[in-house]
């Protein structure tokens, strides 16, 4: 991906597109891009060669909107990024072909949902080392975060009907939760003051 992104910036550069002082930056900016979308095409394909499409795309939207909020683990490669996140996304589906058939969500699922707000609640968001967060980010960050728990947990409850689509809801709400342990435990949170 990097050799990809130098490619783009050159391109750009030697059309006058970007200055030489923001070369760095662009290369940088389209390596995270690209391995973002290299991802996401990754996921496309293993939804639809495991017949889970439209669940893999709310996994992906649950995902990213809570981790831009709860923040967690990151991992120090983009192989182990990608690596842990279709692990995660593994877990999710098994979970849907398990229980996906039951009339009802499971009570444990709940007791789940539960515990993820308590992690939420008390350790979001989870700031990366090298981009501390400041007091009122946090606090931002964590409405942000509690709101679209509030929301998604209540769309849970009252489609209980539709059992595949919580269990979606409620796994990627926990791999998110266990990132935000993770992350808090490997690194802990750095915040500055405002």
């Amino acid at each position: 991906m990097e050799r990809l992104a130098y490619a783009i910036t050159d391109f750009l550069l030697q059309r006058n597109v970007i200055e030489k002082e923001e070369y760095e930056i662009y290369v940088y900016g389209y390596a995270i891009l690209l391995e973002q979308l290299l991802q996401i095409a990754g996921f496309i394909v293993l939804g639809i060669a495991t017949g889970n499409l439209l669940y893999t795309v709310e996994f992906l939207i649950v995902f990213h909107l809570f981790r831009s909020s709860f923040g967690g683990y990151h991992a120090d490669t983009a192989l182990r990024c990608m690596l842990l996140s279709y692990g995660g996304w593994g877990a999710v589906m098994l979970c849907v072909h398990y229980f996906g058939t039951y009339a009802v969500l499971p009570i444990w699922f709940w007791v789940l949902l539960v515990f993820d707000m308590g992690i939420f609640m008390i350790w979001g968001p989870v700031a990366h080392a090298n981009k501390p967060l400041t007091q009122k980010q946090k606090r931002r960050n964590k409405r942000i975060g509690m709101a679209l728990f509030g929301i998604g947990a209540l769309l849970t409850f009252l489609g209980r009907t539709c059992v595949v689509v919580d269990i979606v809801y409620i796994g990627t709400v926990t791999f998110v939760a266990v990132l935000a342990m993770v992350g808090k435990r490997k690194v802990g949170t750095k915040y500055e003051e405002d």
